[in-house]
């Protein structure tokens, strides 16, 4: 993954971004949409990780795609140099979705105050945005990484 400065941030520009573990497992297993949101996100915004995500990443690279654990933690050591990691307690995760590890994602962008979740995670898809527990009127927007960039294209031709 490479990660060029093709753009310079400015606070005002700049955007706080979780990345979901599928989306950070695909860039790394192929080079579509998700490795293009990854690597534009990781130049241009902030983007935010915790552990569980990190050891998500871990775990599915050595059991589902079968790559070796030097590799697998080369991943993760990438992830951890280009975020910013956020950390919250169990009190903290939410209780919205049925499966437990998207509640964990979402506390993830709670912390951050994530502008955007950019997943492919179907339950985190459906829910569209998520408001913040820090302030009703802050919602992180849920995005696939293919919306992400289509929405980041049409902002630039104006």
């Amino acid at each position: 993954m490479k990660t060029t400065s093709a753009e310079i941030p400015t606070a005002e520009t700049q955007q706080k971004i979780v990345i979901d573990t599928n989306v950070w497992l695909s860039a790394f297993i192929s080079h579509g949409f998700s490795y293009r949101a990854v690597d534009y996100c990781i130049t241009v915004h902030k983007v935010y990780c915790c552990k569980f995500i990190i050891e998500e990443i871990k775990r599915n690279l050595i059991k589902k795609f079968k790559v070796s654990k030097e590799i697998a933690l080369k991943d993760c050591d990438f992830v951890y140099k280009h975020t910013t990691l956020v950390e919250y307690t169990k009190n903290e995760i939410p209780n919205i979705c049925k499966d437990n590890d998207d509640n964990h994602i979402l506390a993830c962008c709670q912390k951050a105050e994530a502008d955007w979740l950019i997943t492919g995670d179907s339950h985190l898809l459906e829910l569209k945005k998520y408001t913040l527990q820090t302030s009703k009127h802050k919602e992180t927007k849920i995005v696939t990484p293919r919306e992400f960039l289509n929405m980041v294209l049409k902002l630039k031709q104006k």
